[in-house]
């Protein structure tokens, strides 16, 4: 419980810090700019988060089946 209660608290901790580093870079921020940055965020997302999971799924460690997951039936207008 102690720890979702800190992480919980970190996360906001860390959420406020980002808007007011993201406020501070672009204070008369316009379209071209915030979507540049968001775009280069999510890049650097991808690239530091990717290789975790792939490097689990290559291993062993973590199997993903894509046979496993819920697909609901399709909806028959007929």
């Amino acid at each position: 419980m102690i720890i979702g209660i800190v992480a919980s608290l970190l996360s906001a901790v860390f959420l406020s810090l980002h808007q007011i580093a993201f406020m501070k870079s672009f204070p008369m921020g316009n379209l071209g700019q915030v979507s540049f940055a968001l775009t280069g965020m999510n890049i650097l997302i991808c690239l530091i988060y990717w290789p975790v999971p792939l490097a689990l799924h290559l291993t062993g460690i973590e199997v993903y089946d894509i046979t496993d997951r819920f697909v609901p039936p399709p909806l028959d207008s007929a």
